[in-house]
């Protein structure tokens, strides 16, 4: 007999708030919070630590086939390092653009993330959770805000934590991972057909997080997990 756990997926652009949300979520539903983007993230972080070469397709896959990666609700691990707090900075960023645009990384890293629904009740946020990964999601949410105010909520993010960064870093940043977004053959990001749809720019958290929350009512009748025999 296998469970099949519960999912709740929800993609979006750089900066549309689906982190924030997602963290909310997770803690009002008690379901493990699932970021795909620091997988990807990861392959770039371990890859700069390697001195890899990132011209090398080659070389950042052997890294995403050899990372030894745990998602727990204490973060994540990779290799037996506590990297939650190591893969938000402008490096990183530059980068996993190029860990995200190789199809065999995109192959590992969603098998990694179907892997955790086996044991756990997820929340995932992403660019293709909702078509690629996860078509069968409990809920699928595409989540959206203007491009004026994604660069303002990824500025604000980072001078919080203290990056050193520019205002015209983050704007040619998030231009260029949009482009990434909508131009990639593979893992393309594009609004599922039963998503719901959500534009944030002038919404906080909260608000968000109910439409998601009264959404979910609708598949409340299926509440207990589902058994496939």
């Amino acid at each position: 007999m296998i469970i099949m756990h519960k999912v709740i997926a929800i993609d979006g652009y750089s900066a549309s708030g689906k982190g924030s949300v997602a963290d909310k979520l997770a803690s009002i539903l008690g379901y493990l919070r699932v970021d795909s983007g620091k997988l990807y993230r990861s392959v770039a972080y371990l890859a700069i630590k390697n001195n890899s070469n990132f011209e090398s397709d080659q070389e950042l896959i052997n890294i995403a086939k050899n990372m030894d990666v745990h998602y727990t609700k204490d973060g994540i691990f990779v290799n037996e390092e506590n990297v939650t707090d190591k893969l938000k900075t402008k490096e990183i960023d530059e980068r996993v653009i190029r860990v995200c645009e190789i199809y065999e990384i995109r192959h590992i890293v969603n098998a990694h993330i179907r892997a955790i629904r086996n044991e756990e009740d997820i929340i995932i946020d992403g660019r293709d959770t909702t078509t690629a990964v996860f078509p069968d999601a409990d809920l699928k949410v595409y989540l959206t805000a203007s491009f004026e105010e994604r660069v303002r909520r990824r500025y604000e993010e980072y001078k919080s934590i203290g990056k050193d960064v520019t205002l015209e870093d983050v704007i040619e940043n998030i231009k260029y991972r949009d482009n990434s977004d909508d131009t990639r053959a593979e893992g393309r990001l594009y609004i599922a057909d039963d998503a719901v749809v959500i534009d944030s720019t002038n919404m906080n958290i909260d608000e968000v997080v109910d439409i998601i929350l009264k959404n979910l009512e609708s598949v409340r009748s299926n509440e207990f997990k589902r058994l496939i025999y």
